[in-house]
């Protein structure tokens, strides 16, 4: 990708004054405004989602489960008119974790198609598996090629065919030595004319050892980070992104590398880019969140839910604290946690700036 000092052209853009309001008038936002009810309800309905990355907000108590326990696919349902799968407490900060099975009104247990065995263990040939991660490092990789061609263990380990499934257009665009680039179109909202696109940088190396020091802030560095755009280049508004502008969409024990497989991580990351639709045209950032309190106070979220990630308004939780505290402590604790996060991203030997800034 080209980089561009001029902000209304090239891969990534800033929207024009006005662009929103002009258009808002011409949509039908009734189903993101459904989405932003969905999300404001903490460990509430349930958010389904369609093949291609299209966002449904769904209905039902989310099951519970123990935090950090892999529970095996998060795979979901095959149901009549189109396939769909059930992410439980998806776009719900305060989730409990996806679950692996959901269950159809007579309790038989539904699953995607993929390689997926009855307890959920994955299963691989090394016939069509693909190279070792190794072996993919040393064979370069063609631009637009399959993320399954990052090799056997990654495959196994993100189950990259369950990706590729429910997202036909994941292609990698760029890979070094140490760091694929994949890029994923996703549908966000069917019934509006914007269409996201994802930029996954997923390390081929182990990331075992890249175990953080005991630094501050330098446990929410994410394994794979992702920037996105929509379909015209737009940069997507919001103020949820980490200081090297990539997604900041879920907290460190709603995916874990190793643990999750990376469709689901994708599935945050569409309903990041569905909140940053709702923030565009309804003015407010749905559910739960956690955001610096120089940020909160500057947008003056009073009605949306406050920074820390509780079930409280902002205006009911820690508006008054912030407001008695100076404007210069706030923004030096920001400068800080940006600054140790930075410096974790350096001694992971990752570039601090976005792929199209490379």
């Amino acid at each position: 990708m080209e980089n561009t000092t001029d902000t209304n052209t090239g891969p990534f853009r800033v929207p024009q004054p006005g662009k929103f309001a002009l258009e808002r008038a011409e949509l039908d936002l009734k189903p993101l405004r459904a989405f932003g009810a969905a999300a404001d309800v903490p460990d509430g309905p349930n958010i389904d989602m369609e093949k291609g990355g299209f966002i449904i907000p769904g209905h039902g108590p989310v099951p519970t489960s123990n935090p950090g326990k892999k529970e095996g696919n998060c795979e979901g349902t095959q149901q009549a008119g189109g396939l769909q799968r059930e992410r439980p407490g998806f776009g719900l900060r305060k989730r409990a974790s996806c679950r692996s099975e959901t269950r159809g009104s007579t309790g038989e247990t539904h699953r995607a198609p993929g390689k997926a065995g009855a307890t959920g263990e994955t299963k691989s040939t090394t016939g069509d598996a693909g190279p070792t991660a190794g072996e993919a490092r040393a064979t370069p990789i063609a631009t637009g090629a399959s993320p399954q061609t990052l090799g056997c263990r990654l495959s196994v380990l993100l189950r990259l065919e369950e990706l590729e499934h429910w997202y036909p257009s994941s292609r990698i665009v760029r890979c070094s030595s140490g760091l694929a680039l994949m890029a994923v179109d996703v549908g966000v909202i069917r019934s509006l004319p914007y269409r996201g696109r994802l930029l996954l940088e997923i390390p081929l190396d182990d990331p075992y050892g890249l175990t953080p020091f005991p630094k501050p802030n330098t446990q929410l560095v994410p394994m794979v980070r992702a920037w996105a755009s929509w379909g015209d280049g737009v940069r997507p508004a919001g103020d949820h992104v980490y200081p090297d502008a990539s997604i900041c969409a879920y907290m460190p024990d709603e995916w874990t590398w190793g643990r999750d497989p990376l469709h689901v991580l994708v599935d945050w990351y569409t309903s990041w880019l569905a909140k940053s639709l709702h923030l565009q045209f309804l003015n407010r950032w749905p559910g739960p969140q956690h955001c610096p309190a120089i940020v909160a106070i500057r947008r003056k979220m009073l009605d949306e839910f406050c920074r820390c990630g509780g079930p409280k308004r902002y205006r009911e939780c820690h508006y008054l604290d912030d407001r008695q505290r100076s404007t210069y402590e706030l923004v030096s604790k920001e400068r800080t946690a940006a600054a140790w996060y930075l410096w974790e991203v350096r001694r992971r030997g990752w570039a601090t700036t976005p792929p199209w800034a490379r």
